[in-house]
């Protein structure tokens, strides 16, 4: 919900100076992390595929934090609407990899 919440700020924003990112750019990274987060789930529950979901997760993290980047210069609130999935995905990496180990 947060990051729904963030893109909607950031969407809802006024265009920023010219050597800022616009909100079509943010937006489209967000846009990634969406595609990138529905992958995880069937990786590593439908299909058990532990190492593939740790990599997805890996991804979004990279995905979600360059975005959070680009949203703090358009929206600081929304930047900071993205710190809990930018966690969670990170600590879902760790629990990939643990799960993946047990199971190799």
């Amino acid at each position: 919900m947060t990051t729904a919440t963030s893109a909607w700020l950031v969407w809802s924003a006024g265009e920023a100076g010219p050597r800022a990112p616009s909100r079509q750019a943010a937006l489209a990274w967000w846009t990634v992390a969406v595609i990138v987060r529905s992958g995880y789930v069937p990786l590593a529950f439908g299909g058990r595929q532990f190492w593939a979901a740790r990599a997805d997760s890996v991804l979004l993290c990279v995905v979600m934090a360059h975005y959070a980047s680009l949203a703090r210069r358009v929206d600081q609130t929304a930047a900071a609407l993205a710190v809990p999935e930018i966690a969670w995905t990170a600590f879902a990496t760790v629990l990939s990899a643990a799960v993946a180990g047990k199971n190799s």
